[in-house]
């Protein structure tokens, strides 16, 4: 999944660049209907969360997926001490 996240670009090609100056920012929204628990939306918003702010923080020609996931390798260390229930199996994913 975050390689599905990472790949989004919140200006759509139909737009002309003009158009495109008016899309400010991006979001992310979980819909919790069927999230019980703390530890099961860490485990959908992680590292999900990442890839989305780095689609926001970075222009498109300097996003790398490659790249983004040995540093998502450094950030899922910090998400351990932190306890933070994240998505293993999708951290690991390249």
């Amino acid at each position: 999944m975050p390689e599905k996240v990472y790949n989004y670009h919140p200006v759509p090609d139909v737009l002309t660049a003009e158009q495109g100056r008016h899309i400010l920012g991006i979001q992310a929204n979980l819909w919790t209907e069927y999230i019980t628990t703390l530890g099961d939306m860490e485990y959908m918003l992680y590292p999900r969360v990442a890839a989305l702010a780095e689609v926001g923080w970075s222009k498109k020609e300097h996003q790398d997926y490659t790249r983004f996931c040995s540093r998502l390798t450094k950030l899922t260390q910090h998400y351990d001490v932190l306890g933070i229930d994240y998505c293993k199996e999708e951290a690991l994913k390249k």
